[in-house]
């Protein structure tokens, strides 16, 4: 070989072995079954991973098949929810807050954000190749979700440096109200009950956020609920910051008192 075909074997090489596993990423077959059956399934945030298991047994022996994915879009979140009415299951707990609050570290704040969809389509074009390479290699997806969290056991602790990351909140109507409406007509079609979580938030976390916008929050989830027709879960009152590891995950004990009111709310629609 002359050195211009070695230069030219030397550069090709790696697009061939590149545009390989793209096309045997592009045509590997998705998970055929998500939440593995269940007949209760949770979807959300890392709030919804820190308030329960990834798998558990409500009282009266209803399995709950939960996902969690730490910063989710509305897309993913719905994509979660297609694939629970796939699976034919019977309840979906579907976390509220993603879809009316950014954080401020999101770069979207809201939906009607200068170039947003093409914003969220190279992003989506990105994680989507991302995740088909690692399901071929048998790897964790952004839509398996988060396993459950390490040191749940720990007292709560606060950096004041990452709490301005979050607050303060953009608080919008649903971006996808629409694909959402479609899925829950869809669910309820076939049997299937939609119902929003509202999760609970420490009480130094309620101070953060300042009553202007707790209230914005509530109005929107209860909004959210009412134009969709489904049931809301609020969050208790009266939550110590001793039941948090921060300003909105629970611990431990504050896991253990949310799977007590989730067990009487869903045990009690029965």
């Amino acid at each position: 070989m002359t050195p211009r075909q070695v230069l030219l074997a030397w550069l090709l090489g790696p697009l061939v072995l590149l545009g390989a596993l793209a096309l045997a990423a592009r045509i590997a077959p998705g998970p055929e079954r998500r939440f593995d059956g269940a007949p209760v399934v949770a979807i959300g945030s890392s709030l919804t991973m820190h308030a329960m298991p990834a798998s558990f047994a409500l009282s009266d022996g209803r399995r709950v098949r939960r996902i969690g994915i730490s910063v989710p879009s509305e897309r993913q979140l719905l994509t979660l929810v297609e694939s629970a009415i796939a699976e034919r299951a019977r309840v979906v707990l579907l976390e509220a807050a993603p879809f009316v609050a950014d954080f401020a570290f999101e770069p979207q704040h809201g939906c009607t954000a200068p170039a947003l969809g093409l914003r969220q389509g190279l992003r989506r074009a990105q994680v989507d190749l991302v995740d088909r390479l690692r399901r071929l290699f048998g790897q964790r997806t952004s839509l398996d979700g988060l396993p459950d969290p390490r040191r749940l056991d720990r007292p709560q602790e606060i950096d004041p440096t990452v709490m301005a990351t979050f607050y303060p909140l953009t608080l919008h109507a649903p971006c996808e109200g629409e694909r959402l409406r479609e899925l829950v007509t869809r669910a309820k079609a076939q049997g299937t009950r939609i119902e929003l979580l509202a999760l609970p938030r420490s009480p130094y976390g309620e101070e953060r956020l300042g009553r202007v916008q707790s209230d914005g929050l509530g109005q929107l989830t209860e909004a959210m609920a009412a134009d969709l027709g489904v049931p809301l879960l609020p969050a208790a009152k009266l939550w110590t910051n001793e039941e948090f590891t921060d300003h909105a995950h629970l611990n431990a004990r504050g896991r253990e008192r949310y799977l007590r009111d989730l067990d009487v709310w869903l045990v009690g629609l029965e």
